[in-house]
């Protein structure tokens, strides 16, 4: 393998958990180029559409759509490869058609990704070396089991070419991590198993002995057996002891400075999760 360049781009930490049967993704903002320099605007949480429609009726034309869900992933490592494997099964995905003999299933739409996920990883691979690896997570609603699963996949370089490799987690309660930050993660989890995950990840973001983590919360959950991006309410204490909260989407911090809305303004709308709210309450009631 060739050895990574001066300059490459990471992103650094994801995690997946299940509780009660709800399936949470989760990650930080940052990415990495090597030589301390960072920009915490990476997008690691996606929602993909998934179209599966019923093969085409020789006779009528007419074809049925029997599967449209959206469908999660997230990313850790090379941003080059993470981009190139989420746009390629973005565009795949929405134009799926099945036959008596698919395995009409997450573990088929799985096997699918890895396809796109090996190639995608052996030509940048060849490239760049091990700089261009990224592993992922992926969940949806299976057909099948008509429940929630969730895919692990990473890339195994210890042969040539390399091979993606895929396995189904969380098949009971319990939390999946990937990043450079998984091991202190796991430090943390073997401490104390019941912390706040929200609590966990900023804990990490906020550990300078990490600089690969950092930025704002990313978070996606499933509802109705459809994954949606949701937004991140946090906050932070300035010099002059205020509390500053802040909504976060993704890598953007809305409602201020140039997302400020004018009254001209389209209004972003996404909903927002709370995960910080009763610190946030006690930061406020403290500065009174």
């Amino acid at each position: 393998m060739k050895i990574c360049p001066h300059l490459v781009d990471f992103m650094t930490l994801c995690l997946v958990w299940k509780n009660g049967g709800q399936i949470h993704f989760a990650s930080d903002s940052r990415i990495s180029f090597g030589n301390n320099l960072y920009a915490d605007v990476a997008i690691k949480v996606f929602s993909i559409p998934v179209k599966i429609y019923t093969a085409t009726d020789a006779q009528t034309g007419q074809r049925s759509l029997d599967y449209d869900h959206n469908i999660g992933m997230c990313f850790a490592g090379s941003t080059t490869n993470a981009y190139l494997v989420k746009e390629s099964v973005y565009e795949v995905l929405q134009h799926l058609q099945y036959t008596p003999y698919t395995d009409f299933s997450m573990k088929g739409i799985s096997r699918l990704v890895s396809k796109f996920y090996e190639h995608t990883s052996r030509r940048i691979c060849e490239q760049i070396g091990d700089c261009g690896i990224a592993d992922f997570f992926l969940g949806g609603y299976c057909p099948a089991a008509r429940t929630l699963r969730v895919y692990k996949f990473t890339i195994d370089n210890s042969v040539h070419p390399i091979v993606a490799n895929y396995e189904e987690v969380l098949l009971t309660d319990g939390i999946e991590l990937l990043g450079s930050g998984s091991t202190r993660a796991r430090e943390v989890l073997n401490y104390n198993q019941n912390i706040d995950r929200f609590r966990l990840l900023k804990d990490i973001i906020k550990d300078i002995t990490i600089p690969s983590v950092g930025g704002n919360i990313q978070y996606g959950r499933f509802e109705n057996n459809d994954f949606i991006v949701k937004g991140v309410q946090d906050y932070e204490i300035n010099a002059n002891g205020r509390v500053n909260v802040r909504f976060n989407l993704r890598g953007t911090e809305l409602y201020k400075d140039d997302f400020a809305c004018d009254y001209d303004d389209f209004h972003i709308s996404y909903s927002f999760i709370l995960p910080f709210k009763v610190e946030i309450d006690e930061a406020i009631d403290n500065q009174q």
